[in-house]
């Protein structure tokens, strides 16, 4: 019934936005809308300052700010818009870090996808699988789609599908830039 289906996808929902990982239900057997917005959530994570993972909602709410004035742009070229959150503008800087910083957790969702879907043995692994995996560790979710969902495991991955997911989880636990910086040859330069 309706109250039932309220409580295990409320919980859901939670569990993933917060990063805990709990399960109460296989969210393989919901429909698509609803497994979709669990990926959603999975990627927007916690609030600002929380030890959650995922891109944090300041960061998609600076997103779309940045993206309406944009099109507002379109209309308008001479009207200055500056993005606004809350009474605080924010600075040229932060929208272009907090831009960068999305586009650098899709693009580790994205190679981490392809990357589990070579490593693994042809056929061993479905695209939903490694998709999941992939944005799970990225924002140490801890349950996926498929194979990983809320009642399977990681188990069958083989040893470099393991090494790249946790490399992808200890980047999005790190954060991001911290790690990037620590991996470029010019930080180790002397000068």
């Amino acid at each position: 019934g309706l109250p039932t289906a309220l409580l295990y996808s409320g919980f859901a929902v939670v569990s993933v936005q917060t990063t805990t990982g709990f399960a109460t239900a296989d969210w393989d057997l919901w429909p698509f809308a609803a497994t979709a917005t669990l990926i959603a959530v999975m990627f927007v994570g916690g609030s600002a300052g929380s030890t959650a993972g995922g891109i944090k909602v300041m960061r998609i709410m600076i997103a779309v700010k940045v993206l309406m004035t944009e099109i507002g742009r379109v209309f308008r070229p001479a009207k200055v818009r500056p993005v606004r959150v809350g009474d605080a503008t924010v600075s040229a800087e932060m929208r272009q870090s907090t831009l960068a910083y999305i586009l650098i957790v899709g693009l580790l969702w994205a190679g981490g996808t392809f990357g589990l879907m070579v490593l693994e043995p042809a056929g061993t692994v479905d695209f939903t699988t490694a998709a999941s995996a992939s944005v799970a560790t990225v924002n140490n979710i801890g349950p996926g789609l498929g194979a990983v969902g809320p009642v399977g495991n990681y188990g069958a991955f083989s040893s470099p599908s393991l090494l790249l997911m946790s490399l992808l989880m200890a980047m999005g636990r790190l954060e991001l830039f911290a790690i990037l910086v620590l991996i470029a040859p010019s930080f180790w330069r002397r000068g």
